[in-house]
């Protein structure tokens, strides 16, 4: 995922080729409500459409290391000073 120009909808693109993933592969694991699931950036996953008339709250917390990083310009997760990115150690 790639940010687009200022000014396009929508403000991200894909690059690249998405793989076919077998679906018969993929496990279930239903959670409780309110429950917190942890899943590390590599781990392909998914969720299915929720099709009830409730709505379906998820609150993503991204972590990456910024000791001697450089960030790209063309990720989809950039900071601003209106919203930097928040250390979590010092």
């Amino acid at each position: 995922m790639v940010r687009t120009s200022p000014g396009t909808i929508p403000c991200t693109k894909f690059i690249g080729e998405e793989p076919n993933y077998n679906e018969e592969l993929f496990v279930p694991a239903p959670v409780p409500k309110g429950s917190l699931v942890l899943i590390q950036g590599e781990v392909v996953h998914k969720s299915e459409l929720n099709t009830s008339s409730d709505s379906r709250h998820a609150y993503s917390f991204h972590v990456m290391e910024s000791e001697n990083t450089t960030w790209s310009s063309e990720n989809w997760l950039q900071p601003t000073a209106e919203l930097p990115f928040p250390s979590l150690y010092t």
